[in-house]
């Protein structure tokens, strides 16, 4: 399940592997930093990378607060390709939240924190 929902989706109706055209999908550069964040670590095949891009709390309530586990799961993942399309919904602060459509029929709200100037994934939910 948790495979799933971090990297679910074919890849044959999304970004695949275009950052930027995935990130152009907001206008506002704060919402481009936000998706940015987003697609790389969808896409990264540096486990250090991707696993630098969440919050504490993601990684305790998604990888029993184990490093070692989110790079070991992000190290073996054979699907990198981005979501079919996202929208960031809202950004207040340093809280962001992002409806992300997958290729399958799985929609996902992510939510973002910034952290030392950097957005990363707090936690990532199935949409209503």
């Amino acid at each position: 399940l948790l495979a799933a929902l971090l990297l679910a989706g074919c890849g044959s109706s999304g970004f695949g592997h275009d950052v930027k055209g995935f990130t152009q999908q907001a206008k506002a550069p704060v919402e481009q930093e936000v998706l940015r964040s987003i697609a790389t670590y969808r896409t990264s095949g540096d486990e250090k990378v991707a696993c630098g891009l969440i919050t504490q709390h993601f990684l305790q309530i998604r990888f029993e607060n184990k490093p070692a586990l989110c790079e070991a799961i992000s190290r073996h993942q054979d699907n990198r390709d981005l979501p079919k399309s996202a929208r960031v919904e809202s950004v207040a602060g340093d809280a962001a939240t992002v409806r992300v459509d997958e290729p399958t029929a799985t929609r996902s709200l992510y939510k973002m924190k910034r952290e030392g100037g950097t957005w990363k994934i707090d936690d990532i939910v199935e949409a209503p």
